[in-house]
C-alpha cells in the first residue's frame, strides 16, 4: 500500500512502541526462511522480494532474563514486500501503513532504531 507496515507492541520489550514485525531467528534456519515465518505469524502476511538492509543494535531498558540491566541486541535489518490479509497475532496491536510522506511527520515519534530503519525502508518504496 506504498508504506512500511507498523503496529504497537502489546508485550515487552518494547511495549507501547510504534514497531515492526519481526523477531528472533529461530535455531537451525536460515535467517530469510526464519524471517518469513515470523511475518507469517505475526502479520499473516506472505513476503517476497526480500532485501537485506544491514545490522544494527537495540537497546531496550526491558529484558527477559530479570537482571535488571537491561538488553543489547544486535539485529539483521531486512526490507520485503508484503501480500494477503493483515492479521496480527496477540502480541501486537493497532496497525498504521507509514507512508514517506506521513513519515516525514511521524520520524521524531519513533524509537531511533526504528528512524535507522525506516530512513533505509522508505528509500526502496
Amino acid at each position: 500500500k506504498g508504506g512500511i507496515l507498523t503496529i504497537i507492541r502489546d508485550n515487552e520489550p518494547m511495549k507501547g512502541e510504534r514497531w515492526i514485525i519481526g523477531g528472533r531467528i529461530e535455531r537451525g534456519m536460515k535467517t530469510e526462511d526464519s524471517l518469513t515465518e515470523k511475518v507469517k505469524k505475526e502479520c499473516g502476511l506472505d513476503i517476497y522480494d526480500i532485501k537485506y538492509l544491514g545490522s544494527a543494535r537495540v537497546f531496550q531498558n526491558t529484558e527477559p532474563f530479570g537482571h535488571g540491566k537491561g538488553a543489547d541486541n544486535p539485529v539483521f535489518v531486512y526490507f520485503a514486500r508484503g501480500k494477503g490479509e493483515i492479521k496480527l497475532d496477540a502480541f501486537h496491536k493497532d496497525i498504521e501503513i507509514i507512508t514517506p510522506e506521513k513519515y516525514k511527520t511521524l520520524r521524531k515519534s519513533l524509537h531511533p532504531y526504528i528512524q535507522d530503519f525506516m530512513d533505509e525502508a522508505m528509500k526502496l518504496i
